[in-house]
């Protein structure tokens, strides 16, 4: 959404207002001639000075309560001024839309309509404008001068190193609206805060809870958050007595709907049954009472000001971040007549909306002779003013002057009088006379005794006496009793005041009450005796105690070193052995392997350390029926004494292995198991050495068998052989007998050696195939 406004200083042609009027036309012309006789035109107003571009960024969408105010401000300040500025008015609608999409669009928006505009200045309100500019001003609009305004909570790092940059800080005062509503209604205890839970919510909160010990004891806050509007509505129509509303923020209820300023107001206030109170100016008049408001208008004004400064040469950067404008205090007529309240209990300067006027209609007749009887005066008091123009501008910087002077001497906290040569007091601020417990009148009256002990005043007196026109000033320290009877420390500055001429005018002292410090010092010699002492103290304690230390430390060293070198030697034997050598911890996490087991297991002491042993170092029993649980069996079994088991161990990179494994217990100074110790042998080369023993035992015996059967079946065939022997000597050699004979004789041989092979066996050597 975006307008444009072409503003110049030029009013509606007097003619048309004329005649809008209903002024004759003879009137019209006497009055233009008398305009211009008391109002020259300059050459300067002549001229056609260069119009100014300047974007107006709105944070929100027209008809916001809060920002309308503010853009009505600006245009009513572009619109008197001296030269023409061309005000191009662009609203973000970021209270509905706050999506990333839509702040792209805006920007791709911005880029393209403005990609030929040069502006001199951008004036942005509220807190989401401020950011997106800040965020692209670079890009869209690169050294253009930025004027903020209704920032919320403003802190220089929002700034940061950007120059160009000033605006005006949006404050609103809690507390003045509480005070004004106590002072209003003294008996009220109860302050029921409305305010939503946005982030904005959430600010106003920590303001309030900060500000909140300031009543304690006397008003209780409670937060009506989160709730939909249909319950805010119930529970406003039921608070007690004694009891306010105070109105903040409160755009979204409980069930996500939306309200603006005016609309949660319009809901709530036919519902409440006690005033309402606010800090924001476009409450009023829609149901509140009142309070100290902020107003959106003057927001506006003082933003359109700093820029018009801007337009006019100066450097942003060197205008320095206004906090304000000032606030106000605005109260409801009707609303404080419908709860009975009193306006004399308002504050001072408060402002009345809505009260009844005691105006009568004026005839028309009366105003043209007022109008006529008011030009003669102005023209009398043009031609009085030009005479005593120089008069006046003197007088005016007197009174000024005069108003700086006594504002600053007023506030200031340090003791101020003056005294005329005689000694008469002629001047005392409030901290004068609130010091020394006497009414400012008393003081400066004639024949009233001065305040001050007639000792210190004698003091006083002397020291000024001493002062002269070369040596105007100097201090004097001395020590006054009130009327209370308590002694305070004072330190006054002292000056001559001479005219022009030299002459002496007056005496000028200032105090400053520095009782408590000089106390303070007093207290912190005592304090740093005390502290000396103890420090002493503490450093022979700390003296000995540092020897101690360094001879444990010594000490400690010394072990250290004994148990690394017995550490490094445990580690060369364990390394060394042959043994598989693995210890754990008690719940059974390996802690250290030795060489040999590490080469046995497959696994690096470096990824075992902290792994389940069951895991490092697999086993199974004979039968492989089960996998042994080493730990518990040595817990549950034996009592926690030493096993020993011959098992078989799967290791990672190899085959099954034969170990012999030995468990012993790991026990601290009172005997309790803190780990366990498993050490492994290889056993493979001693089962084969049993094998090779077992079976040259059965060969031995095997071979004791073979030599009784071979000497056994020596003895027979011997005799069987001798047998046939003679048995071929007495047959005759053709016959068939004979030939069978002979073939058992062979056979007779071949059975010898056989006993032969037999025989050699069973002496150890090789058998005979």
């Amino acid at each position: 959404m975006a307008r444009v406004h072409t503003c110049t200083r030029g009013k509606i042609p007097f003619f048309l207002f004329a005649e809008g009027c209903g002024i004759p036309w003879a009137h019209y012309f006497i009055i233009l001639a008398i305009l211009f006789l008391i109002c020259p035109v300059s050459p300067a107003d002549l001229s056609s000075p260069e119009r100014k571009e300047v974007l107006y960024l709105n944070s929100y969408h027209r008809g916001q309560e809060w920002s309308d105010p503010i853009t009505d401000a600006i245009e009513d300040a572009f619109l008197n001024s001296s030269a023409p500025i061309n005000l191009h008015v662009e609203y973000m609608d970021s209270k509905r839309f706050t999506d990333d999409e839509y702040v792209r669009t805006l920007f791709s928006l911005y880029a393209h309509k403005y990609r030929n505009t040069r502006f001199d200045a951008l004036i942005v309100s509220d807190d989401n404008a401020f950011k997106f500019i800040m965020d692209h001003r670079d890009s869209l609009f690169s050294g253009t001068p930025v004027i903020f305004c209704g920032v919320n909570y403003y802190s220089p790092d929002m700034i940061g190193e950007r120059d160009g940059i000033t605006g005006v800080v949006e404050t609103f005062d809690v507390k003045g609206t509480l005070d004004a509503a106590l002072s209003l209604l003294p008996g009220t205890k109860e302050v029921f805060v409305i305010n939503d839970a946005s982030l904005t919510g959430a600010a106003n909160k920590k303001v309030i809870s900060d500000i909140a010990p300031l009543y304690a004891g006397r008003l209780n806050f409670t937060y009506l958050e989160e709730y939909t509007m249909a319950e805010l509505q119930e529970k406003v129509s039921s608070l007690p007595d004694g009891s306010v509303i105070l109105l903040m923020t409160f755009n979204q209820d409980r069930a996500g709907d939306d309200f603006s300023y005016l609309e949660t107001l319009e809901y709530l206030y036919p519902h409440s049954r006690v005033p309402i109170f606010a800090i924001w100016e476009l409450y009023i008049g829609h149901g509140i009472v009142g309070g100290m408001l902020t107003s959106g208008y003057e927001q506006g004004r003082a933003a359109a000001s700093l820029a018009l400064e801007v337009m006019n040469g100066t450097d942003p950067s060197e205008i320095p971040v206004v906090v304000g404008p000032e606030n106000h205090y605005v109260f409801d007529y009707r609303e404080m007549q419908r709860f009975g309240l009193d306006v004399s209990s308002l504050p001072p300067g408060s402002r009345i909306l809505n009260e009844p006027s005691a105006l009568v209609p004026i005839p028309e007749y009366l105003v043209w002779a007022a109008m006529i009887s008011g030009t003669c005066m102005v023209l009398l008091i043009a031609v009085l003013l030009h005479s005593n123009a120089r008069l006046r501008r003197i007088r005016n910087a007197l009174d000024s002057s005069e108003r700086r002077y006594r504002a600053v001497v007023e506030d200031q906290t340090e003791l101020i009088f003056r005294t005329a040569p005689d000694g008469r007091i002629v001047f005392a601020n409030d901290a004068f006379c609130q010091f020394f417990q006497r009414e400012s009148e008393e003081i400066l009256a004639p024949a009233g005794d001065p305040p001050i002990p007639a000792g210190n005043m004698d003091a006083l007196t002397k020291h000024f006496q001493s002062l002269s026109l070369d040596n105007p000033s100097g201090i004097l320290v001395d020590m006054v009793i009130l009327p209370s009877g308590s002694p305070r420390w004072i330190r006054w500055s002292n000056r001559a005041i001479y005219d022009e001429q030299g002459v002496l005018k007056e005496y000028q002292s200032v105090g400053r009450d520095f009782t408590d410090l000089k106390n303070a010092e007093k207290e912190l010699l005592d304090y740093q005796k005390t502290l000396e002492s103890e420090v002493a103290a503490r450093t022979c304690e700390l003296a000995s105690a540092y020897s101690g230390l360094k001879n444990e430390i010594a000490d400690r060293i010394k072990v250290e070193e004994l148990l690394a070198a017995e550490k490094e030697l445990l580690s060369v034997t364990f390394n060394a052995i042959t043994d598989g050598v693995i210890s754990t911890d008690l719940h059974g996490c390996v802690r250290f392997m030795n060489r040999a087991a590490q080469e046995m297991t497959g696994w690096a002491v470096e990824v075992a350390e902290g792994q389940p042993l069951d895991r490092v170092f697999p086993v199974v029993s004979g039968g492989r029926d089960s996998d042994p649980d080493l730990i518990a069996e040595m817990h549950g079994q034996c009592g926690g004494l030493e096993i020993q088991r011959d098992l078989t161990l799967l290791p990672r990179n190899r085959g099954e292995l034969p170990v012999s494994v030995t468990v012993t217990p790991i026990r601290d100074r009172v005997s309790r198991i803190m780990g366990v110790v498993i050490v492994f042998r290889d056993t493979t080369m001693t089962q084969k050495y049993e094998q090779e023993q077992l079976r040259s035992q059965k060969l031995e015996a095997i071979g004791n068998l073979a030599g009784g059967i071979a000497h056994d079946f020596n003895n027979i065939v011997t005799g069987i052989l001798g047998n046939i022997s003679l048995a071929k000597l007495e047959t005759p050699g053709d016959t068939p007998l004979y030939t069978n004979l002979s073939k058992a004789e062979e056979a007779i041989y071949r059975a010898r050696s056989l006993t032969q092979r037999l025989l050699t066996f069973s002496r150890g050597g090789a058998p005979v195939k």
